[in-house]
């Protein structure tokens, strides 16, 4: 997953009194601004306020009289600023938490207990806020339109807890509430479905995937072309997402289907072709038959060869990579799959590439590293061909990504005794496993 930075207010005050500029001290309980709101939502505002107005002072007071010439320069005024975003942000913490502790002295109004651990939270008092919205989900006195935006902040805080089937059963609860609310908005009930289809788009669950991507396509459909660009990215989500659940379950034409559809759909959407063409390029090679895996370097291979060809076995190929949390969670089914399946003809295939680290170990040579991975795999039970790409660069990306128009790992692949690929999965959860194994047996009993 890409994430784009944008200039952040990175702020710091190490300058000396003949630029008529003080240096910030770190705050003390005489320092902290008070505030004066009666309401958490004043105070939040009155947080936010002081928080932009010192940033905006400390841009201009650390502004260099020309722009830095080198990257050095922009490095040095990047890290002098920092240190002020911190003093600010510590300030900010201090008063939200003041605010609070002033506020929770009185009883708070149902209709503020939102804003309430919204400013809990301001203050780095996270069990104070779930406190608070637990209190307000067990009150029989909060009218509908409250109760409905603590539903969906139960929903969008609850995300941020360990994940658990408890926890995951809490959250769908209060999504359906939401659902048969008259009171809840059609943006609040969105809301709480996107966040949940983003959790599950992130976990690989594809029930959970299929659940919520419907309700939003659904959404999707009862709305006026010029309301698609509203809620921008989390309807083309949503059809990507079900596709790729779908292709997962071997049902390639109906995800390839349901792409076209969007295209039609969210015409209106500027950002559904660059969405939606990947995925189709991704699902359309099957039935077509695969490219060779090939790689300068590989583990658990006859030395010398440098390209495996796919015809021959059913063959699961995963792109994979020692830094990926869901590869990893993979392994475990991966490797019961192929105990299973391997006897009769089956083999597991993974591709990598270099990377330039390994954990904490960074500007790791290509021999170092494939040093790592060998250790990597093996400790994961992983003795099958792994071939190991090049770097990729924005020139030169590695080959078998782009046979294989890989987006997101893990990837996987099965591909039948022709060559042919004949599955395309997008991440993995436990629920792979069982359907896995039944493609792979219907793959293996073909002639």
């Amino acid at each position: 997953m890409s994430i784009k930075h944008w200039f952040v207010l990175v702020i710091s005050l190490v300058l000396v009194c003949v630029t008529g500029v003080v240096a910030m001290q770190q705050p003390s309980n005489s320092d902290i601004p008070k505030t004066s709101a009666t309401t958490p939502a004043g105070c939040l505002q009155e947080v936010k306020d002081y928080a932009t107005k010192r940033q905006q002072e400390m841009i201009a007071a650390t502004a260099p009289s020309t722009p830095p010439a080198t990257g050095d320069a922009s490095a040095a005024l990047a890290q002098q600023r920092s240190s002020l975003v911190a003093k600010i942000n510590q300030t900010r913490i201090a008063m939200a938490k003041e605010c609070a502790e002033r506020l929770s002295a009185k009883p708070i109004p149902d209709k503020d207990l939102v804003s309430m651990a919204d400013l809990y939270n301001e203050g780095g008092q996270a069990d104070k806020a779930k406190e608070t919205i637990t209190h307000a989900l067990s009150l029989k006195t909060v009218v509908p339109a409250d109760r409905a935006a603590i539903l969906v902040y139960a929903v969008r805080t609850g995300l941020k807890e360990p994940i658990t089937s408890e926890r995951n059963s809490r959250l769908e609860k209060y999504v359906d509430e939401l659902d048969r609310s008259a009171a809840a908005s059609s943006d609040q009930k969105l809301d709480a479905h996107v966040q949940m289809n983003n959790y599950y788009r992130y976990d690989d669950i594809d029930s959970g995937i299929i659940r919520h991507s419907t309700w939003i396509i659904e959404y999707t459909k009862k709305l006026s072309p010029d309301l698609h660009k509203k809620i921008g990215s989390a309807a083309v989500n949503a059809y990507v997402n079900m596709a790729e659940a779908w292709a997962g379950q071997g049902m390639n034409d109906k995800a390839l289907g349901l792409l076209a559809s969007a295209k039609t759909d969210l015409m209106d959407n500027p950002n559904v072709g660059r969405s939606v063409d990947p995925e189709m390029a991704r699902l359309k090679p099957v039935d077509t038959p695969a490219a060779a895996i090939t790689a300068p370097r590989w583990l658990n291979m006859a030395q010398g060869k440098n390209e495996l060809p796919m015809p021959g076995f059913v063959t699961l190929l995963e792109f994979s990579a020692h830094w990926c949390t869901p590869c990893k969670e993979s392994y475990p089914g991966v490797n019961r799959l192929r105990a299973k399946y391997g006897p009769k003809g089956f083999r597991v295939v993974l591709a990598t590439q270099l990377y330039g680290y390994f954990e904490e170990n960074s500007n790791l040579t290509a021999d170092a590293e494939v040093e790592y991975d060998r250790k990597y795999f093996a400790e994961h039970g992983l003795d099958v061909p792994i071939a190991i790409g090049l770097r990729s660069t924005p020139s030169a990306a590695d080959p078998n990504d782009e046979h294989y128009k890989v987006g997101g790992i893990p990837q996987i692949h099965l591909i039948d005794k022709k060559g042919r690929i004949r599955l395309v999965m997008v991440g993995y959860d436990d629920a792979n496993e069982p359907k896995l194994g039944k493609l792979i047996e219907g793959l293996l009993n073909e002639n």
